[in-house]
């Protein structure tokens, strides 16, 4: 390595340290001290797994669990076109790592290393990828030079840049080369994604327009459920999935408000973060309600079903007759709305929905989704779709046929890494 490039390397990790310090002390400063050492154990210091055999690999990775919940369809196809290679899947999150090692028994799941020239090398000696494909983010300068010293192809997928992002790579690209030239490809989910990319450099012949991955990631059908849990045809159920602080208070004002002219009337109750059950039940209580933890093999009659293990979502939002995807209401920037959707549930969100706007907004031009500014406005739209099934049942359909009209993004982002996949490893 020249002296430059050791300059370069030293430079680069100055700033993941100065990076990686900043987060800590934010995580310190608001009491999670014990989730940044967790974070820095699994991504600093921990031994970074070894993949045996000497099959090619394709390495994908994604920040947390809706990039890596993303790709399932993806690495299914891959596997099934390319059966002689291994999958390996990173995560930087623990909660992306939970899901990831629920969603792939048959990978092997690890946690992304911290952008160290050392760390991220001793990964790539142990891992030995062929392929790497990210997924819509977490683009980092030591990851990508090493990736490109050693010959591996890395593609940027599911990747969608919105205006004001654009903006900042501008301002960075003024420094550095910003999208990285490494890029093998790009696979925008949007044409003005797209253009953004291309506004700021990046060859036409490296960006394709794939779609959105997410929408090839339907839920599980949920027949039957309901009943085995006690509930009757009669029974109406709000599910209110991934909720933050202060979204449960307002799906038990939705459900004491449904009470009061129907009995029959249920919410299922899914945090985002299991660590924050014992707090949610205990707010339960605090309002009057009963409720039973899903994991206690529950019977129909507990006023709340509060469910306190992972990876359920997808299969209970099936159950709700009006489904509350969280995020929204909490400034978060929302979550996964299409999988609802896809089993044509009526969905209603708050205003903050920006990590998932476009799809969002596709949505609301068909009619298709519920958006209340606040509080008060969840609680009487969750009340006017329960007072009219048949309104809900048309916003349901509407959502289903959105899902349906944005299907393919899987087949097309598979061809695009199909035209970077090297041909020596491929055997």
């Amino acid at each position: 390595m020249s002296v430059r490039e050791r300059l370069t390397d030293a430079l680069f990790d100055v700033g993941a340290i100065a990076a990686t310090a900043g987060t800590a002390l934010t995580g310190l400063f608001r009491g999670r001290r014990g989730r940044v050492r967790d974070h820095l154990r699994r991504r600093a210091i921990e031994p970074i797994p070894k993949r045996e055999g000497e099959a090619p690999c394709l390495w994908l990775h994604g920040v947390s669990v809706g990039e890596v919940l993303a790709a399932r369809r993806l690495i299914e196809q891959f596997a099934a076109a390319h059966p002689s290679w291994e999958v390996v899947v990173s995560v930087s999150t623990k909660l992306g790592l939970e899901a990831a090692l629920s969603a792939y028994p048959e990978h092997l799941v690890v946690s992304f290393p911290l952008d160290l020239s050392g760390r991220v090398g001793r990964a790539f000696d142990r891992l030995r990828p062929n392929l790497i494909a990210i997924v819509e983010h977490d683009l980092w300068p030591n990851f990508l030079r090493t990736a490109s010293r050693r010959g591996v192809p890395v593609a940027l997928i599911n990747a969608r840049l919105s205006e004001r992002s654009g903006a900042r790579y501008r301002a960075v690209s003024r420094f550095l080369s910003w999208p990285p030239g490494e890029l093998a490809a790009i696979c925008a989910q949007d044409d003005a994604s797209a253009g953004r990319f291309s506004e700021l450099g990046v060859p036409a012949d490296r960006i394709a327009i794939t779609g959105n991955l997410k929408f090839d990631n339907p839920a599980p059908a949920t027949d039957g459920l309901r009943e085995a849990l006690g509930f009757s045809e009669s029974d109406w159920l709000l599910v209110a999935g991934s909720t933050h602080e202060g979204e449960e208070e307002m799906a038990l004002d939705a459900l004491r408000t449904a009470r009061e002219a129907d009995e029959h009337t249920f919410l299922v109750l899914v945090p985002r973060r299991t660590e924050r059950v014992a707090q949610v039940a205990r707010l339960i209580e605090e309002r009057g309600f009963s409720h039973a933890l899903w994991s206690s093999e529950p019977r129909r009659g507990p006023d709340v079903l509060l469910v306190d293990t992972m990876g359920e979502l997808p299969r209970i939002c099936g159950m709700g007759d009006v489904v509350f995807v969280g995020g929204t209401l909490a400034p978060v920037g929302g979550h996964n709305v299409i999988e609802p959707a896809s089993l044509g549930r009526a969905i209603v969100i708050g205003p903050h929905y920006h990590k998932a706007r476009n799809v969002v907004e596709d949505f609301r031009r068909r009619d298709a989704i519920e958006i209340a500014p606040d509080s008060a406005g969840l609680v009487s739209r969750i009340q006017a779709l329960k007072a009219r099934p048949d309104r809900a049942r048309e916003i349901g359909a509407r959502a289903r046929g959105t899902v349906d009209e944005n299907l393919g993004a899987t087949a097309r982002t598979l061809e695009a890494l199909e035209r970077i996949l090297p041909e020596s490893a491929d055997t």
